[in-house]
């Protein structure tokens, strides 16, 4: 593993970690009320939100959203790690060489997999799929199509960019510079 792979999974397990400090929490209904659940965002894991008296009896985390974003994060890391890998003649790269000559493949991999904004931390990819086989009822296919597409394209295009200003603020100065080369 590379010292630019051994800083990503760090980042990655940071992640995690803050994730797991700030689950999502859920409201839960008791008895004939069973079947309600409500979202009550993200708190700290000690100190849990106090149920509404809307028949809503019990808070807990909400493992679903919780274990699919820790899944996201496993395979943004995967991909990651596969992006920066070293290839045959790329020994004396910098860092933010490699990251331009990658800005592509990155900002693909992370378009599909960045979570979908109302998906409840579902990626992209994911959501997709499941608008491509499956009838919402209160949306129609071809705009959840549409919409999960749009997305797609919005975050690989962010990425990409994002990933260009980054190899071109992190290249090192050449001597005598104060700062990035210009192009």
């Amino acid at each position: 593993m590379t010292a630019d792979q051994r800083k990503i999974a760090r980042l990655c397990a940071a992640v995690v970690v803050v994730m797991s400090l700030f689950p999502p929490w859920k409201e839960m209904g008791a008895g004939s009320l069973s079947f309600l659940e409500r979202s009550r965002g993200r708190a700290f894991l000690f100190a849990s939100p106090t149920p509404n008296t809307e028949g809503y009896v019990r808070v807990g985390i909400d493992w679903a959203i919780l274990l699919t974003q820790a899944l996201v994060v496993a395979l943004v890391l995967a991909a990651l790690l596969w992006i920066f890998r070293t290839r045959a003649g790329e020994a004396g790269l910098s860092f933010s060489d490699r990251l331009r000559r990658r800005a592509l493949p990155l900002a693909l991999v992370s378009g599909c997999l960045l979570p979908f904004p109302t998906g409840h931390g579902a990626p992209v990819i994911m959501m997709l799929a499941y608008s491509l086989v499956s009838e919402t009822g209160h949306i129609p296919r071809w705009s959840l199509i549409i919409w999960s597409f749009g997305t797609l394209v919005c975050y690989s295009m962010g990425t990409y960019g994002l990933a260009l200003l980054a190899s071109r603020l992190l290249r090192p100065a050449a001597p005598g510079e104060a700062g990035p080369h210009p192009e």
